[in-house]
């Protein structure tokens, strides 16, 4: 399925594909293929309870550390993660705008409980949004050629501040272009020089720091004194947000943060939020804290881990518990 939505998006389609672990699994090197060639995808990868075949109807929050990492090499791609109904509906449209923008593979990191769940939305939630087209090439041509003279013009991956180089679509009259797994020069010819593979490789990271600077920010939840903060991911949202509520109404200062763009980080924010609290609680749906671990290995921060992982959600009243446990 991926390599058919590579396909319809180098057609100029905006393209997606919608799997659970062990499809998802199936795609990694592809999505390399996507990273390399810079072409924008969607994968939707609604979790379930692994390894494996698993627990199929079973919810997990467990392929986080896989989506940020899946594929060999060093490989950028964005990874977005709704919390609740109405996210899937407007971070659906954000992914699509990020994939277009910024011409690389989008994940979609949802899970069984959320894709499954009933919820009420307050209607407004579901506004006419802003669609983005990927930035194009305005000259004419053909095969990457100039037609008046054999001078090849077309830089499809021209190195740009943004990282982000105008792209075009096969059909009459546009310039057209080779996308290759292959490493390549500014032409999309194949080149292994040391030099060129620096300079690309800096060149699709650097489409990440563009969006880490344009991307929207997460809000902070609860008091702005508050000693103790927690941090989730994913479908946690309700119930900590519930936990924090209620944790106030007992005299705790407690404050979340829910990002919900775990690729790239939202850096200041997260470091803004640790050091404004004394204690951080990280409650993860999975068996090995995986944003713990990311946390941890980008911010030296020693968290609190609640992790669950029967398959089945976390309650506010299990949360609660975390918060009282640490006071």
């Amino acid at each position: 399925a991926i390599t058919s939505v590579l396909g319809a998006s180098f057609g100029g389609a905006r393209s997606m594909t919608a799997t659970s672990g062990p499809g998802f699994s199936l795609m990694s090197e592809a999505l390399g293929f996507a990273s390399m060639a810079e072409i924008p995808a969607v994968i939707v990868d609604a979790q379930r309870a692994g390894p494996s075949t698993g627990m199929p109807t079973k919810m997990e929050q467990s392929d986080l550390s896989f989506a940020l990492s899946m594929s060999h090499g060093d490989t950028p791609r964005m990874v977005v993660a709704p919390a609740n109904v109405a996210d899937c509906y407007s971070l659906m449209v954000l992914a699509f705008n990020m994939a277009e923008r910024y011409q690389m593979p989008v994940i979609f990191l949802t899970d069984q409980s959320l894709t499954a769940r009933v919820e009420s939305v307050d209607h407004s939630a579901f506004r006419p949004l802003e669609i983005e087209e990927r930035i194009k090439f305005g000259q004419n041509g053909v095969n990457g050629h100039a037609l008046s003279e054999e001078e090849h013009v077309f830089a499809r991956y021209a190195y740009t501040a943004s990282g982000v180089s105008p792209t075009t679509t096969p059909g009459a009259g546009a310039m057209t272009y080779v996308a290759t797994g292959l490493e390549h020069d500014i032409y999309g010819h194949p080149n292994y020089e040391p030099e060129d593979h620096t300079a690309m490789m800096e060149k699709r990271f650097r489409k990440l720091a563009t969006a880490a600077e344009e991307l929207p920010k997460p809000q902070r939840y609860g008091d702005e004194d508050a000693t103790i903060g927690i941090i989730g991911w994913g479908s946690t949202e309700g119930a900590i947000q519930e936990a924090v509520d209620r944790a106030r109404a007992k005299g705790y200062r407690v404050a979340s943060l829910h990002p919900k763009i775990l690729s790239p980080l939202p850096d200041r924010a997260i470091r803004e939020f640790i050091r404004s609290v004394q204690t951080v609680i990280i409650p993860e749906c999975n068996y090995s804290g995986q944003l713990a671990n990311l946390l941890g290995a980008k911010y030296g921060l020693q968290a609190i881990r609640v992790n669950k992982f029967g398959g089945i959600p976390f309650t506010a009243g299990e949360i609660l518990r975390a918060i009282e446990e640490v006071s």
